[in-house]
């Protein structure tokens, strides 16, 4: 068998030796895993911090939320933008509940998981994670610090000097002034490692999933071994990532699925909301047409945020096909995958039924096929639906 041109055990340990040193440490040697106290300050108080944590910082974030979801989308979205108060409190109130779904991300501090392993692995891990927490928090601070006050600037003050508020106008809205900046930063002090650590783990498990198939790839050129030897490498490399992918999954599904509901109920509200202007009689003109192309704005925007948060759910299964695509699809691997196999449906049926490739929401398997159907219909409704809420409104500008 020609093994020429494929890629050495060597080279390809070589490529992915952080994350086999990942599931050595998580896997073997637990003992000599870091802990939290081995972190340097301020990220032991991020992680500390985080909402899932416990009971403490679960209120901790509900109150906090509370502050800033309710007075913001009521006073800068439903007054200050829309004109619209009953649609800022609806946002608001949904806001509010949907912050719950920060609850169900699992806790980074809980030791024996695979996300603390994949943190606490090794000093190199620990110091990658505390470094990108650390740039992550402070970057989001500025960005958001900036932005509130951009914000309040351009919708709020010119709300200053009228009676919306009543006799204490004035003083409601320096108080807003003043907690929406304070609520912001604890916000992001509580998410910093959460939102953080989304993006490393798909790092991590991006590794994973191509340093598995790579052993896989590797088995099946071994021309040294049986077959009955072949089937026992396989078994042990197959048992070991889906392990690691089952716990995974597991951990993170009530996560993405709150965050799949959350987005979607927001879209469906933008829609009605924007339904029902559309059909008021009581409404001017211009306010009308000036709420609608707000509401459809956003409707956009949130739609694309829908779908991008259902491309980064599908991310591992667009790595696994690719990484599938790169190093099992061999002609030279074709004698060895008919004598283990029997035929090549059977191995890509094999491959496809591996919890590694795909992570789950609402208990199913997310793969790109169901993205790609799910997306086409979720923007073709969209934008039928803001043409015939914008057309009459165009229609009476010409």
């Amino acid at each position: 068998m020609d093994v020429t041109n494929q890629p050495t055990a060597t080279e390809d340990r070589t490529e992915s030796s952080y994350t086999f040193e990942i599931n050595k440490k998580g896997d073997d040697d637990n003992s000599a895993m870091l802990t939290l106290g081995d972190a340097d300050p301020l990220t032991r108080r991020l992680m500390m911090a985080q909402p899932s944590r416990n009971l403490k910082n679960k209120c901790l974030y509900f109150l906090n939320h509370l502050l800033h979801a309710i007075p913001f989308y009521y006073i800068v979205f439903g007054v200050g933008i829309l004109n619209l108060p009953a649609i800022g409190i609806v946002l608001a109130v949904w806001v509010q509940i949907s912050c719950v779904g920060r609850l169900y991300h699992p806790s980074l501090c809980k030791q024996g998981t695979v996300f603390y392993k994949s943190i606490f692995a090794n000093k190199q891990s620990l110091e990658y994670f505390s470094k990108r927490a650390k740039k992550s928090m402070w970057k989001m601070q500025i960005q958001q610090f900036v932005m509130n006050n951009i914000v309040i600037v351009l919708v709020v003050l010119p709300i200053f000097g009228t009676e919306t508020f009543g006799t204490y106008n004035d003083i409601i809205l320096g108080c807003f002034w003043v907690t929406s900046n304070v609520t912001t930063v604890v916000k992001l002090f509580q998410n910093a490692t959460t939102d953080c650590f989304q993006k490393i783990f798909s790092e991590q498990r991006k590794e994973c999933t191509q340093s598995y198939l790579v052993s896989v790839q590797n088995t099946l050129l071994d021309n040294e071994i049986g077959t009955d030897e072949m089937l026992k490498r396989l078994t042990k490399e197959q048992r070991k990532v889906e392990t690691y992918a089952r716990e995974a999954n597991k951990g993170l599904a009530p996560f993405l699925s709150v965050r799949v509901i959350q987005v979607g109920v927001f879209l469906c509200i933008m829609l009605i909301s924007a339904a029902l202007v559309s059909t008021s009689t009581t409404t001017t003109m211009g306010n009308k047409l000036r709420s609608l192309a707000v509401l459809c704005f956003f409707t956009m925007l949130i739609t694309f945020g829908c779908i991008q948060i259902l491309k980064q759910i599908t991310s591992s299964n667009k790595i696994w096909n690719e990484s599938i695509q790169k190093h099992l699809n061999d002609a030279s691997l074709a004698p060895t995958i008919n004598k283990l196999f029997g035929r090549r449906d059977d191995f890509d049926k094999w491959l496809n039924a591996h919890e590694m490739s795909a992570q789950r929401v609402f208990g199913s398997k997310v793969s790109m096929e169901r993205l790609g159907q799910l997306g086409s219909l979720m923007l073709s409704g969209v934008v039928v639906a803001i043409y015939f809420l914008m057309r009459d409104e165009l229609r009476n500008l010409l």
